[in-house]
Parts: structure tokens; C-alpha cells; sequence
């Protein structure tokens, strides 16, 4: 054989195995972990950072109660006697039916309520005193204020410095909150672009699945160079817009000045027609349309095999039980089954709620907090407002008896907030009404594949408020 021919078959095959190890890569992230990664619908947290597929729940939101939460906004001011304020267990994190706890609250009570978003995630206290003292609550008309905080940080987000005293001018301070609160809802742009997901991965159309795979293959491996290319374009089209931008008429053809379109991305409109020129998928809105090609833009391969990888590494370090008290996201088993599912007695939950169990162990933070509380309470009782603390569990605290084996340490945190006295705020027991669901054999009172509990302790939790 001459060197030429040995030459060339050696190029052949390392083209060969790269192409295969591109393809490898991308079937794995496109049948495996893609959807974990997807903004919508809402696969679990733990599920996403354990890289675990197999246990993910991908939730679509729906909500089915008479009064519901309301997203406030400047431009249209309105009086809501609840006010919610809290972490992401307050803005329907997890997904599912009636992911609001707030839904059931105002159903129950007939009253409208609304939220707001911390501004300095760890000083809760702070930032209720801008809301007061810049006559925030004032300008809402808030009776009843509800603080709600995990287990896991609660203790840090009121036990902090506090300036009683501080304040920030009415307009700044609503500004600055409407920036934030796009973190509550889901963005209908990501529910429009989940119907093009689901039509081209389970509509069972052979034709079209060939049509989105193909797409996303190419966008996963181009996405960021025809982006790049399109953006050139743009500039370039300014430079000669009557030639090289599309002509729009303010009125009718040929009537007054036109407008130039220079912006029109003629590279990704030719691949987008790939996946869009089926009938069903030119029958989905835009945003569904395009849904491949923004994915490809936000997961290029580079970082889909980033992700097979870990994805492989986990599984052999949970098949081997390295991944005890180190790996993010933990996995041990359960004496019974606790959820639905063929994972059933696998409680999967943040490396997080283990360590902060070894955190709380001190009394004096947990009394500086109640300390703090009950001061909010007093300076929020002087405008007419009463305070309600719900802090919330976290999973492992739910489900810490049930484990085959036992955890080094445990949580202490409720049953030592129940014992303080002289509380001047009203406490919401949360836990105790899950303990005693899950004592009771309720099976999927936290999601399996998330750190965010379901709907089913929601209608008893928002028995426990009483407003008058």
C-alpha cells in the first residue's frame, strides 16, 4: 500500500470518527438531556443539576383557581389588601397545576393579592423597610403582609445588618421592582416555542422529526456563525438599504416614503424553513417556528457535550455511590415509596439542605431572626399591617425519617421556632402540615425531579391564614 492511499485512508477515518463523535454527542442531547435544559416547560432543578433524564418531570404550568396572583405594574396602580414577598417557591417555581401557593390564599380568603420581589436576596428585613418607608405598601393599600423564605436561607436573609431608617424615592423603588418582575411568570414566548418542540420530538410524523433534528443539528453546530453572519448583513444592508433591505409602505404601495427593513437575517430564515416549511409546523405561531433554532443558539455543541459528558460521569458516580455528601444534587433511597413513578423510593434533593442542617445548629441566629421579625412586626403594625412568616422547608426535612440511611445530621429548625415565645408575628407552619401529610402516607407532596413542593399541602397550608 503507498503512502498516498495510507495517507488518505487516515484522513477518511478521522473524519469519520469525528463525525460520528459529533453525531454520538448530538443524539444524546437531543433524545436525553435537551429537554431538562428547555425554559419551558418546567423540568426540576435537581433533576437538571443531577443530570438525571430518567427521574425529570417536565411540568406545563396551568392554573384552574377563581382569584389568582397578580403581577402589579406601575402604568396601571391598583390596591391589593395581601402583599406576597419571597423566594422562588412564591413565583410557582417547579411548575404543574396551581403552582401558587398565593392562588390558594386568595381563593380561600376572597381577597386580592399580588407580589413583590426582593431587591437584596439575603436581607429580607432590609428590603421590607424600603417598601415601608418609601410608602410602598402605603400606595398598594396592604393589610397583610406574607413573608415566605426556605429553610435553607431563611435564617441568613434576617439575620443580617439592618437600617431601619432606610429608604428609596417611590419611583425609583417601582422601577426598579417592574425590572424585576418578569421573574415570576412564564414567558408566553417559551410556552409558543414548547409547541414547536412538541410537534417536531412527539407528534409521531417521521417526516417532520427528520425536519427538527435536522435543524437542531445544524443550529447546535452554526447557530453562533449564522447569527454572526446575519448580524454583518444587517450593518452591511444599512450601508445600501434601497438594494439590500426589504421595502415596507407606511400607507398603501408606492404612496409616501418607505421604511427599510435591514434587519431581516436571510441566513437563519433559509435554514428556519427546513423545520417550518411542514404544513403542521407553518401552522404554529412564530416563536414556535423558530423554537430548534433558538436552541440551537443557546446550547451550541460545545456545550451539549459538556453536558453528555457530566451526564456520564453522574451516572457512573450514583451507580457506585461516590456522589454521597459531595455531588450538588443527591440521590439516596427511601423505606417506603414517597412518590409515584418507577423512581418511587428515590428521594433526590440539594447537597444544600444537608449542609445548612450542620449551619442551624446555634440558637442565637435562629432567636436574632425571630428577634428581627417581631420588630418588623411592631413598625409594620403602626401603618395598619400585619406580618405573616411562612417559612418553608426543605425536602430533605420532609422526608429525613424515611431514609434507609440515616443522614449525619438533621433539621432542627422548626420544631425550635415553634418553641420560641412572645412571637408578635403570626407563623405559618408549613412543615408541620406536610409532616403529617407524609406521615399520613400522601405519596408526591414535593416533585421527585425538583426542590419545590407540589400542589398537595397548598389547600391545608392556606387553611392556616386568617384575615380580619
Amino acid at each position: 500500500m503507498t503512502d498516498t492511499r495510507k495517507s488518505a485512508i487516515w484522513a477518511w477515518g478521522v473524519a469519520g470518527a469525528t463525525v460520528a463523535f459529533l453525531l454520538l454527542n448530538f443524539f444524546v442531547w437531543f433524545y436525553n438531556l435537551n429537554l431538562l435544559f428547555m425554559p419551558y416547560p418546567n423540568c426540576g432543578d435537581l433533576a437538571r443539576i443531577g443530570m438525571a433524564p430518567e427521574i425529570g418531570q417536565c411540568r406545563e404550568e396551568k392554573r384552574t383557581l377563581p382569584r389568582l396572583l397578580v403581577n402589579p405594574s406601575p402604568q396601571q396602580p391598583s390596591t391589593f389588601p395581601i402583599l406576597s414577598f419571597g423566594d422562588s417557591i412564591s413565583r410557582g417555581r417547579g411548575g404543574g397545576e396551581n403552582n401558587y401557593w398565593q392562588d390558594f390564599v386568595a381563593t380561600r380568603a376572597g381577597l386580592d393579592i399580588t407580589w413583590v420581589s426582593e431587591i437584596d436576596d439575603n436581607n429580607y428585613p432590609q428590603d421590607i423597610m424600603r417598601l415601608r418607608n418609601s410608602g410602598y405598601l402605603k400606595k398598594l393599600g396592604v393589610k397583610y403582609l406574607v413573608v415566605q423564605a426556605a429553610e435553607r436561607a431563611v435564617v441568613t436573609r434576617f439575620t443580617r445588618n439592618i437600617n431601619w431608617d432606610e429608604t428609596m424615592p417611590l419611583p425609583e423603588l417601582e422601577a426598579r421592582l417592574h425590572r424585576l418582575s418578569g421573574m415570576l411568570f412564564t414567558d408566553e414566548r417559551h410556552i409558543q416555542a414548547w409547541e414547536g418542540q412538541k410537534l417536531g420530538r412527539f407528534h409521531g410524523n417521521a417526516e417532520l422529526e427528520a425536519r427538527a433534528m435536522l435543524t437542531q443539528f445544524i443550529f447546535a453546530h452554526a447557530g453562533q456563525l449564522i447569527l454572526g453572519i446575519d448580524t454583518v448583513y444587517e450593518h452591511v444592508a444599512k450601508l445600501a438599504p434601497e438594494t439590500l433591505c426589504l421595502k415596507r409602505w407606511q400607507n398603501a404601495p408606492g404612496v409616501g416614503d418607505p421604511v427599510f427593513l435591514c434587519g431581516t437575517r436571510p441566513v437563519l430564515n433559509t435554514f428556519k424553513s427546513i423545520f417550518s416549511g411542514s404544513r403542521q409546523a407553518n401552522e404554529l405561531h412564530p416563536e414556535a417556528q423558530i423554537s430548534f433554532l433558538a436552541d440551537g443558539f443557546r446550547t451550541p455543541i460545545p456545550a451539549a457535550i459538556n453536558n453528555n459528558y457530566k451526564w456520564l460521569k453522574r451516572q457512573l458516580s450514583n451507580q457506585f455511590g461516590t456522589d454521597k455528601y459531595s455531588e450538588a444534587a443527591q440521590r439516596w433511597e427511601l423505606n417506603r415509596p414517597m412518590f409515584s413513578g418507577p423512581y418511587e423510593t428515590t428521594l433526590m434533593f440539594h447537597l444544600g439542605d444537608y449542609k445548612i442542617n450542620r449551619k442551624n445548629r446555634d440558637d442565637k441566629p435562629i432567636r436574632k431572626m425571630h428577634d428581627n421579625l417581631n420588630r418588623l412586626a411592631d413598625l409594620l403594625a403602626q401603618d395598619g399591617i400585619r406580618l405573616y412568616f411562612m417559612p418553608t422547608p426543605n425536602k430533605l426535612t420532609v422526608y429525613q425519617d424515611y431514609l434507609v440511611e440515616p443522614i449525619e445530621t438533621k433539621s432542627t429548625f422548626f420544631p425550635r421556632l415553634r418553641e420560641l415565645g412572645g412571637k408578635r408575628y403570626v407563623f405559618i407552619d408549613t412543615e408541620r402540615v406536610i409532616r403529617d401529610m407524609v406521615a399520613g402516607g400522601e405519596k408526591d407532596m414535593y416533585f421527585i425531579d425538583d426542590t419545590h413542593w407540589s400542589n398537595k399541602a397548598l389547600p391545608a397550608i392556606a387553611q392556616l391564614f386568617e384575615f380580619n
